[in-house]
C-alpha cells in the first residue's frame, strides 16, 4: 500500500528493500494473512527494524500511529516475534537443574506480562536486564506505542505456547498471539 508507506516516510523509517532479505517473520505472518483475508482484499506495508532501543521504538511507534490517523483506511497493527531461543541451538543455557522448556516459559512470562501490561519500555528494560532472548522486542514495544496513541487501553493472551511441546528436545522457542485493542 503505497499510500500509507508514504506516510510512514521521514523521521527514522526510510524505504530500504535489502532490510527485508535475511528477515523471516514477514513472511511466516502471510500465510495467516492469507487464510484470514481470503473473503477480502488487503495490502501490507512491511517494516523491519534493526535497532530495537526504547527511543527508536517510540519514534517508530509514534509515525505508525501519526500515518493511521492521517489515513483513510482501517489498519491493523502487527508485530510478528517469537520469544524465548533457550538451550543447546541458542546461546542462552537454563540455570541448572532446570528444564528448557520450564526456563524459556519463565522469561517469557516476564516479557508477556509487560506485554499485556501496554508497558514497552518496562519490556525493553526486561528483555535486557533478564538477557530474554526475545528477537523482536524493539517491534512489539512499537506496536504498543502506536496502539495506545491510538487510543488501545488492553491487551490479551490469545495463546502461548513452546516447541518443546510440539517436539521435546534440548533446545525450545516461546511463541505467543496477543491481541492489543
Amino acid at each position: 500500500e503505497k499510500e500509507f508507506a508514504k506516510l510512514l516516510l521521514g523521521g527514522i523509517i526510510d524505504a530500504d528493500e535489502s532490510a527485508h532479505i535475511y528477515e523471516h517473520s514477514i513472511e511466516v505472518q502471510l500465510p495467516f494473512l492469507q487464510y484470514m483475508g481470503r473473503e477480502r482484499t488487503f495490502s501490507i506495508v512491511p517494516i523491519c527494524m534493526a535497532m530495537q532501543d526504547y527511543d527508536t521504538s517510540k519514534e517508530v511507534g509514534e509515525l505508525i500511529a501519526n500515518a493511521i490517523d492521517k489515513y483513510n483506511k482501517r489498519v491493523i497493527i502487527i508485530a510478528s516475534s517469537d520469544f524465548s531461543h533457550v538451550g543447546f541451538n541458542y546461546s542462552t543455557r537454563p540455570p541448572s537443574g532446570r528444564c528448557v522448556d520450564e526456563y524459556a516459559m519463565e522469561q517469557d512470562k516476564i516479557a508477556i506480562d509487560k506485554i499485556l501490561e501496554l508497558d514497552a519500555r518496562g519490556l525493553i528494560e526486561e528483555v535486557y536486564q533478564k538477557n530474554i532472548t526475545m528477537c523482536g522486542y524493539g517491534c512489539v514495544a512499537s506496536m504498543l506505542i502506536a496502539a495506545k496513541n491510538l487510543g488501545a487501553s488492553n491487551a490479551e493472551l490469545l495463546k502461548y505456547g513452546t516447541s518443546y511441546e510440539v517436539a521435546p528436545a534440548n533446545s525450545c522457542v516461546g511463541y505467543g498471539a496477543i491481541a492489543v485493542y
